[in-house]
């Protein structure tokens, strides 16, 4: 019980930001990626490579797992970075948030980073099932293809973006579920 109202305090506090791992310096996905060490200011939030591995439960349904696959295969056909499904000792794993005291969370970025080189050393990826679980593959695309932009060191924007901080303005009014040409560009300047 007290570990769900701390994540429910968690993501009502930081929702749609990247979250603290443990022990990790702080990586909050809005203006921290251009700005993560104040010893280099000049560093920007990024992986070491241009691909990193992610895995999720065989065990989800088929339309998770082809939101999940809809969503990388975006990210890798429209920037200079791949994400690359592996079954099992993933950089980048998947799971359920499972946060029913959140209803507005879709999806969540869990990130550890080396604070002297701002490189990222591990991440968890979210989606939070209580929401999603009503979603269409779209819609779940949607929350995956923004998760895996913040997994890139991606700010939340404005406008018609994947990257847009309003969920219900980007995957269930707009259905913007792959990267737009801003996106991509944004991420290629990091990769």
């Amino acid at each position: 019980m007290l570990r769900r109202m701390v994540r429910s305090l968690v993501a009502w506090l930081l929702a749609g930001t990247v979250l603290l791992g443990p022990g990790a310096a702080p990586a909050a996905a809005d203006g921290n990626y251009t700005n993560c060490s104040a010893q280099n200011p000049t560093l920007h939030l990024r992986w070491s490579a241009n691909s990193q591995t992610f895995s999720r439960p065989d065990t989800w349904a088929a339309n998770y797992r082809t939101a999940l696959a809809n969503a990388s295969s975006n990210i890798n056909s429209t920037t200079d970075f791949s994400w690359i499904r592996v079954s099992s000792g993933a950089v980048a794993p998947w799971a359920n948030w499972n946060d029913p005291n959140s209803p507005g969370l879709a999806g969540v970025t869990q990130s550890s980073f080396n604070n002297t080189t701002c490189r990222f050393t591990d991440q968890w990826f979210y989606f939070n099932f209580p929401h999603t679980d009503g979603d269409n593959v779209d819609q779940r695309q949607c929350t995956a293809v923004h998760e895996f932009g913040h997994g890139l060191g991606l700010n939340h924007v404005s406008g018609f973006r994947a990257m847009n901080a309003n969920h219900t303005y980007r995957c269930h009014t707009n259905m913007i579920k792959t990267f737009q040409g801003v996106d991509s560009a944004e991420a290629n300047v990091l990769y």
